[in-house]
């Protein structure tokens, strides 16, 4: 019995400590009124517990005893219910933070699927037009060399391009001169 009020003493001497912990904590105003209820409830259970022990201490066996069962263990109830109302209270600021972090997850999900279609129509453009960039001037050499063996050597051909095209042009009208 004696470690056991020791323990009790000591969780007792703890509370303040951690109420003093959460007060500086961001809370709501639901969770500042809720912290206030609970400490006006243990100041009433510190005090109803402190008049028990003083009326056992004077020898007020029977009063002690219907006081704690008529006013400290119903406050003590009291009380027990704001710290599950505070707990209640966390769970679902606890949910609220959950469903916000799910929410803006699937947003950036959604932000980088939208980035990647984006990249990938982008990449498909730019595909488009280097492969048209490559096939028309490549069609125009084909249809060149056609004529050619085909020996008409008459043929007009622009040789204005400074790449691989210009010099494949120039290659070609060279075999046409001669």
């Amino acid at each position: 019995a004696a470690s056991l009020r020791n323990l009790i003493a000591i969780a007792i001497g703890t509370i303040p400590g951690i109420q003093s912990q959460l007060r500086r904590l961001p809370l709501t105003e639901r969770d500042r009124a809720q912290l206030e209820k609970i400490a006006a409830l243990r100041k009433d259970v510190v005090g109803l517990g402190e008049r028990i022990k003083a009326m056992k201490a004077d020898g007020q066996i029977l009063e002690s005893q219907s006081a704690l069962k008529e006013k400290f263990l119903p406050a003590t109830l009291v009380y027990m219910a704001a710290l599950r109302e505070f707990a209640t209270l966390q769970e679902e600021a606890g949910a609220e933070v959950r469903a916000s972090i799910a929410t803006g997850r699937r947003t950036t999900v959604l932000i980088a699927g939208v980035m990647v279609l984006a990249v990938l129509a982008c990449t498909m453009v730019g595909a488009h037009f280097l492969i048209r960039a490559i096939k028309q001037p490549l069609d125009q050499a084909i249809g060149i060399a056609s004529r050619i063996a085909e020996g008409d050597l008459s043929t007009k051909i622009d040789t204005h391009r400074t790449d691989e095209f210009g010099q494949l042009m120039a290659a070609l009208q060279t075999m046409t001169g001669s």
